[in-house]
């Protein structure tokens, strides 16, 4: 039943897109973000969503008389050129070269259907609705998440949809962390008590499922996320404090395993933390002897990357552990360069949004940019421990920064617009 049920709805969404053009890159994103082929049990587990959602996209784009030029802005800029960048380092890459192709046109995959859905979204109304994408996608996984570790007193671990970027318990973790500031940001945007009520549920229950996942590095992420969040918020100071009596309940409720678990961040002794702390020395080695375009896709798996260049015979990884050492082992400083600079430059983006939303038009585009840094500086603190730099969502935040950038200066630049608020 879920298979027919879901095969039927995105067909629906595929056919609705020739008709609405923006519904095409809606429909990419949820099919990305959420994987809910993922969900069912029978033959729609392996059907080819995501390749057909792509084609259809890809048909819209062409056909479409409402597509928009690709935005000029630093931050957009900064995506093309880390995209090609990557292209770069796979030609000059030492690792294997099937599997750098093969890391190559995942991530073309990604970066090509971002680039077109800056091109087809424009105005808050596509800017909401791809946040409600985003919170659907993975407030789902927040919800059920929360869910399980309430029923199994955190005892079991929170894992994200098999077969996806986010499957891992750190990785759909720092997922869900991402996503709980785009969940407030709706909170004030909806008027319905009913759906305000049920975002606040699914925004609580995320934030328990990320300690659920027991992952050392999301609780950072999290609490770094959240004091943010409180401080950008509307009502800094009644934010601030339910988060934090939010988060106190939820740490005194997990079982003392989690709290051991956790009580090792102090230290670097256990086996995890040591693998990583090789690593990063590992990667540092190899970046030192190709430091402009580093060893390509997923150099860290080979086992002659390791031969060459480990610290040790023992505690061998074969991950990077970081996306910061991903990007610099995969893309050179170069690469790193590129990808740090291209957060900054989204988190500036915001922050001139900030700035120049003054008006009760432009009340929403404050709230979100704000939202969208609390989401950034999450995934700046918790991705230093993941190899996420090819995931999807942390693009689509910066999307948002770059399409609320877009919408603000249209809104400014009407006449009505130049009153400022109250």
């Amino acid at each position: 039943m879920r298979d027919l049920a879901l095969t039927a709805v995105v067909a629906a969404l595929l056919l609705l897109s020739f008709r609405l053009h923006y519904v095409a890159p809606l429909t990419w994103a949820w099919l990305g973000m959420m994987n809910p082929h993922r969900l069912t049990f029978g033959w729609a587990y392996s059907l080819p969503f995501a390749q057909t959602a792509a084609v259809v996209m890809l048909l819209v784009f062409v056909f479409s008389r409402e597509r928009q030029p690709y935005p000029r802005t630093s931050t957009a800029m900064l995506l093309v050129a880390f995209y090609l960048w990557t292209c770069v380092s796979s030609l000059a890459a030492f690792n294997d070269p099937a599997t750098v192709l093969d890391g190559w046109v995942k991530f073309t995959k990604v970066q090509v259907m971002l680039f077109l859905t800056l091109m087809m979204l424009r105005g808050r109304k596509h800017v909401d609705a791809l946040v409600w994408v985003l919170v659907i996608s993975l407030g789902f996984y927040g919800f059920k998440g929360g869910l399980h570790t309430i029923a199994r007193g955190g005892t079991t671990m929170v894992m994200g949809p098999p077969g996806s970027f986010i499957e891992g318990t750190n990785h759909i973790a720092l997922a869900m962390v991402m996503v709980v500031p785009l969940i407030y940001y709706l909170t004030q945007q909806v008027t319905q008590r009913w759906l305000r009520i049920g975002l606040w549920m699914t925004m609580g229950l995320t934030m328990l499922a990320v300690l659920g996942t027991a992952s050392r590095g999301a609780l950072l992420a999290i609490l770094v996320m959240a004091t943010l969040l409180g401080l950008k918020s509307r009502r800094k100071v009644a934010t601030v404090f339910v988060l934090i009596i939010g988060l106190m309940l939820m740490l005194m409720f997990m079982p003392d395993q989690w709290a051991d678990k956790m009580g090792t961040i102090r230290t670097h002794e256990d086996h995890s933390a040591q693998s990583r702390i090789y690593t990063w020395q590992m990667i540092w080695n190899m970046a030192l002897h190709h430091p402009i375009t580093g060893g390509g896709f997923m150099v860290t798996e080979n086992p002659l990357t390791w031969q060459l260049y480990a610290v040790t015979e023992y505690l061998r990884a074969y991950s990077p552990h970081s996306l910061y050492f991903q990007a610099l082992a995969e893309h050179g400083f170069v690469g790193l360069a590129l990808y740090v600079g291209l957060g900054i430059s989204a988190w500036r983006t915001c922050a001139r949004i900030v700035r120049q939303a003054t008006t009760p038009e432009t009340a929403w585009a404050n709230l979100l940019a704000r939202m969208v840094q609390a989401s950034l500086a999450g995934f700046a603190v918790g991705g230093a421990f993941v190899n996420l730099v090819n995931f999807d969502l942390p693009y689509y935040v910066v999307s948002l920064a770059i399409l609320t950038d877009l919408a603000v200066r249209e809104q400014l630049a009407k006449p009505e617009a130049k009153v400022p608020a109250a």
